[in-house]
């Protein structure tokens, strides 16, 4: 049950992190290149912003999935969730600014780092769950003792 609610957890980081960039993003395209992209400049963010981070949240889930199988929880899960979120942001933060460096020429840093920050903003919305005061983790037994002999 923990693997499903991981798999919804990070459906909601995804939705999160993707709105974030697609915000910050299209509010540094159109104030840095508004000459060459129209109005649309923040619609089109928004779509790209949560078509291309696909393969880096299912990245991070598939990390966080595999430290949960090895007995990762609490604090040092929620270290390495945040720690993969920031490595493959980064990663899709400098593939963004060489990908893209002819198109968004004044505007590649900035867009570059809202991928990072809203990155770190998502998963740090989402701490409580993933450090174990939400749902990743189960109960320990022993954790819930009860006094039967009174019964």
């Amino acid at each position: 049950m923990k693997y499903v609610t991981a798999f919804f957890i990070f459906m909601g980081i995804w939705l999160v992190a993707s709105f974030l960039n697609g915000m910050l993003s299209g509010i540094c395209l159109s104030l840095f290149d508004n000459r060459k992209f129209g109005t649309e400049t923040f619609s089109l963010s928004m779509i790209f912003s949560f078509v291309f981070s696909v393969p880096l949240v299912g990245l991070v889930w598939l990390v966080t999935t595999i430290a949960q199988i090895s007995g990762k929880t609490g604090a040092a899960l929620f270290q390495l969730v945040l720690g993969t979120a920031i490595f493959c942001s980064l990663a899709g933060a400098i593939f963004f600014i060489n990908a893209f460096s002819r198109s968004f020429n004044e505007s590649r840093y900035a867009a570059g780092a809202g991928i990072v920050i809203a990155a770190v903003s998502a998963v740090l919305l989402f701490r409580p769950a993933i450090k174990g005061t939400g749902t990743l983790d189960e109960p320990v037994s022993g954790d819930f003792k009860t006094n039967t002999s009174s019964i």
